[in-house]
């Protein structure tokens, strides 16, 4: 689990091309706001290309083609593309990266947790 300080700080430092996706709802509905940052290229211990990051409360994010993904809570990956499929949790990480990062290949939706 990353910090949102330390997601603005790769933010800032990063080559990668980022997308920003926020919704920011702060309601009973969706609890309080998860920061997800996932890519679709992993070099070596680096995770980035092309990079979306969202802001915002529970949801299911679809996201083809993502090859690692950091967060500021235990977001689960899914192979399936509408939060289902075979899920792992972001806690249970087989391959970290640098920056918190974690490898998630064949990931294509990311299920984010009401906090």
């Amino acid at each position: 689990i990353s910090t949102e300080s330390e997601i603005l700080t790769w933010l800032a430092t990063t080559d990668a091309e980022i997308t920003y996706i926020n919704n920011n709802k702060r309601d009973a509905d969706v609890g309080g706001n998860v920061n997800v940052v996932y890519c679709n290229s992993r070099n070596g211990p680096n995770c980035g290309g092309l990079c979306t990051v969202y802001n915002g409360g529970a949801t299911c994010l679809h996201a083809p083609g993502t090859q690692c993904l950091m967060a500021t809570a235990d977001v689960s990956f899914c192979s399936g593309g509408n939060c289902d499929g075979p899920c792992s949790g972001f806690n249970a990480c087989g391959t970290r990266l640098n920056n918190n990062f974690c490898f998630t290949p064949n990931t294509n939706s990311i299920v984010v947790p009401f906090v």
